[in-house]
C-alpha cells in the first residue's frame, strides 16, 4: 500500500468541486489513506469549511477507512501536535509529505499531451454529459487548450 494524497483544488478537475459548491459544503481538502497498487484503498478528508470569518479544518472518514486508522497514527499524531493553530492546506500536505506520503494530485488532465483529436473527443465527450459544473470546464478546454 502506498501513502498518498491529493489537493482537490489542484487537480484539472476541482473547478468542476468548487462550481457545484453549495455554502455548506467545504472550501477545501485534501484527501489522503492508503492506495492499492491497482487503485482502490482506503481514505479520508481534512476539510476546511467557512464558519464565522474562519476556515477551521475538519478530519472526516467514512466508517469504511476507520480499519486503517491505526496505520495513520502518525497523521492523527501531527495533527494533535499542531493543537488549535490553523493549518493550510500547502501545510497539510508538506506535514503528510514528510510523514512520507506521495502527493497524486493531477494537476492536468490525462492525456492532455495527446493529438488536438483525442483533446476534442474528451471535450465532446464531456460536453455531453449532465454535469453542468463538467460543461463548463469542458467548454474552457475548447476556448483555452488548457484546463483552469
Amino acid at each position: 500500500m502506498t501513502r498518498q494524497f491529493i489537493i482537490t483544488a489542484e487537480a484539472w478537475y476541482g473547478p468542476s468541486l468548487r462550481d457545484s459548491q453549495r455554502s455548506q459544503d467545504p472550501v477545501a481538502e485534501v484527501m489522503f489513506g492508503l492506495v492499492g497498487e491497482g487503485g482502490g484503498g482506503s481514505e479520508m478528508a481534512l476539510r476546511w469549511y467557512s464558519l464565522g470569518g474562519k476556515t477551521p479544518a475538519r478530519l472526516e472518514a467514512f466508517d469504511g477507512s476507520w480499519h486503517v486508522l491505526p496505520e495513520l497514527a502518525d497523521v492523527i499524531a501531527a495533527l494533535a501536535k499542531n493543537g488549535d493553530k490553523p493549518l493550510s492546506v500547502e501545510g497539510f500536505a508538506q506535514m503528510l509529505q514528510h510523514l512520507g506520503f506521495t502527493d497524486a494530485t493531477e494537476r492536468t488532465v490525462p492525456g492532455w499531451e495527446r493529438s488536438a483529436h483525442a483533446r476534442a473527443a474528451i471535450v465532446a465527450r464531456v460536453r455531453d454529459c449532465d454535469d453542468h459544473a463538467l460543461v463548463r470546464v469542458a467548454k474552457a478546454l475548447a476556448k483555452d487548450g488548457e484546463p483552469r
